[in-house]
């Protein structure tokens, strides 16, 4: 797994490159904008915070964010713009060792991608569907588990994928950045039933992008990233 407190200034960092910006914050947006509004929101894992403060600007009410990453949590702290937050550092397979009021919508952009298999799969979907109030939406934006094809070069949005032996590797660099990220790739059989065993509605979105244009060609005709969310 990666030790992002090794990393935790430049995957800051590279949360500025383009494509993040134009279909990762844009998507996630463009969903929660009429969601979110006095709600409580659980932001799994955090990172730096940068979704953590969207949330709010959106009009949260209050936001937790959890990460595993001592120093990510550190970063998070000093970035906060939201007065009614908190950041803890928790691994995502121990949530039940926090104590923890539900919560109307938790996110969980690049999370279920560092499961190594389907227990620790199926444990961080219980573990949040627990945190999660009944009529409340789990938001995944993550590792396009449907894709199958790893050949496509990437490198013009500053990073390239592949996959061996079920270990997905991304290399991320830019003008700042440069860095690896390891993600394990579970059977898009077995991920979609770890979630309907949880969960009744299960929703794969179209990714939105700002102001597309001919440079997300190669992006949209073989998406690295899926988003979905649960009900």
């Amino acid at each position: 797994m990666t030790d992002y407190n090794n990393i935790s200034d430049e995957y800051d960092k590279s949360k500025q490159d383009r494509w993040r910006i134009d279909i990762e914050k844009y998507s996630i947006t463009e969903y929660l904008k009429d969601k979110i509004n006095g709600k409580r929101v659980l932001d799994i894992p955090c990172g730096s915070g940068i979704y953590s403060n969207l949330f709010y600007e959106l009009g949260a009410k209050e936001v937790v964010g959890i990460d595993i990453s001592e120093e990510m949590v550190k970063l998070a702290k000093q970035k906060t713009k939201c007065p009614n937050s908190s950041f803890i550092q928790c691994d995502a397979q121990k949530l039940n060792d926090l104590s923890l009021d539900k919560f109307d919508i938790i996110t969980c952009i690049f999370l279920f991608n560092y499961a190594k298999n389907e227990e620790e799969l199926e444990n961080m979907i219980k573990n949040l569907k627990n945190l999660l109030n009944e009529n409340g939406i789990l938001l995944i934006f993550n590792d396009n588990i449907l894709q199958s094809d790893y050949t496509t070069d990437y490198s013009r949005y500053n990073f390239t994928k592949s996959c061996q032996n079920k270990i997905i590797k991304y290399h991320v660099f830019n003008n700042i950045s440069n860095f690896d990220i390891i993600n394990y790739k579970i059977d898009s059989n077995i991920f979609f039933q770890k979630f309907q065993k949880y969960f009744k509605e299960i929703t794969i979105h179209k990714l939105k992008v700002k102001d597309k244009d001919e440079y997300y060609n190669v992006f949209f005709n073989n998406q690295p990233f899926i988003f979905l969310t649960c009900k």
